[in-house]
């Protein structure tokens, strides 16, 4: 049987994966392991099974990334604005005690003192100022301009010192049980709505990492076909152009045959390099027989 010729045959459009969006890499992927040969060497099955693993990885990141797509950044801002509404009023609360102080009150008559009750709207006027330091210092409200992760720490700092302190009776008069709450359950949900957001990052940031993986587990798997070249074999081109056809698809950017789905990821740098800790010796194939042949 003559040998084929295989000099024509140019296998750098497989030797490495082309650069694409996260969900467009995990549908080139599954495209890849549908398309797998059948009877496929070891070293072959294993790859796929890597690549495929890898795939699973990110879909599972793509179903928690609908479910927290609720949080959006507009969603929490309006929120964020809402809630600071309600800590400006807390100083002016504060502040409004505080006028009690004024030394111009004293110019009052002890009768009109004491139809105002000066002498215990003072006590509280003491305490107010003795809160708005505690609170607000001399940097007043600017922590409310703190980025939202920031922001939610400082004020839960605040309200916890109001709840802690052996005077949370008088402070509760002071600010009045309704604001403060108030500002206990907005506390809450603003909490809440940060974590979700900082799951979200979290989550970008390992998807970024589960897409170099599969870009490596990719190359890994079209490179352990490429071995299936053979030249006693006439088929053997058509087969590793078959099985490695996806590739050639999203160079060309061709719409996949396995996902349908829209991508709404967003598109990366095309030279971004892989990770240091991503970038694993590469394993020789497994030899099918016992001589190594």
């Amino acid at each position: 049987m003559a040998l084929i010729d295989i000099t024509g045959f140019d296998p750098t459009p497989y030797q490495t994966t082309p650069l694409l969006p996260a969900e467009s890499t995990a549908t080139l992927g599954a495209d890849l392991f549908a398309l797998k040969p059948a009877d496929a060497p070891l070293h072959v099955e294993k790859a796929a099974k890597r690549m495929l693993n890898t795939v699973n990885e990110m879909r599972e990141v793509f179903v928690s990334r609908v479910e927290l797509a609720g949080i959006s950044l507009r969603t929490l801002m309006l929120f964020d604005s809402a809630s600071d509404r309600f800590w400006v009023a807390t100083r002016q609360r504060c502040s409004y005690w505080m006028i009690y102080a004024h030394e111009g009150l004293d110019l009052l008559s002890e009768e009109e003192q004491a139809s105002i009750q000066l002498t215990d709207k003072r006590e509280m006027a003491e305490l107010a100022r003795e809160l708005d330091k505690h609170l607000f210092g001399i940097d007043g409200l600017k922590f409310l301009s703190k980025p939202f992760n920031q922001q939610v720490t400082l004020m839960g700092s605040r309200l916890t010192f109001i709840t802690i302190s052996n005077k949370v009776s008088l402070y509760e008069q002071l600010l009045g049980p309704d604001l403060l709450n108030t500002l206990n359950v907005l506390q809450g949900r603003y909490e809440a709505m940060v974590r979700d957001r900082s799951a979200r990052d979290d989550d970008v940031a390992g998807l970024r990492l589960l897409r170099f993986k599969l870009q490596r587990h990719i190359a890994l798997y079209a490179n352990a076909v490429l071995t299936m070249l053979d030249e006693d074999e006439d088929e053997s081109i058509d087969l590793v152009r078959a099985a490695l056809r996806p590739m050639i698809n999203a160079r060309l950017g061709k719409s996949s045959s396995s996902d349908k789905s829209e991508d709404t990821s967003e598109p990366e740098t095309e030279g971004e390099p892989l990770p240091v800790d991503m970038l694993e010796d590469v394993p020789a194939p497994e030899p099918e027989n016992g001589d190594g042949e």
